[in-house]
């Protein structure tokens, strides 16, 4: 599945955040505009703006660096950053 394991600990966390950030801001955004009726639409705009971006942000930061670590460290010891031979 994950390679390696600690990858898996960003990796499946970071998927859910993206997720969750991005599908509460679709429905947030439809209550915003009407589609839907929200429950409060002062907290559905202000998730829209906010909480909804933080959370995407938040995932979308973790994937990336699971991303990066698992480039850093299929790189020979000499160019690996923080590391010493």
């Amino acid at each position: 599945m994950c390679q390696p394991v600690s990858r898996c600990k960003v990796d499946v966390p970071g998927a859910f955040l993206t997720l969750y950030g991005g599908l509460d801001m679709i429905g947030a955004g439809l209550g915003v505009a009407g589609v839907t009726d929200p429950v409060d639409p002062t907290g559905a705009r202000w998730y829209l703006v906010l909480w909804g971006p933080v959370w995407l942000a938040g995932g979308l930061l973790m994937l990336g660096a699971a991303r990066h670590y698992t480039r850093q460290s299929r790189r020979s010891p000499e160019t690996q950053v923080g590391r010493r031979a």
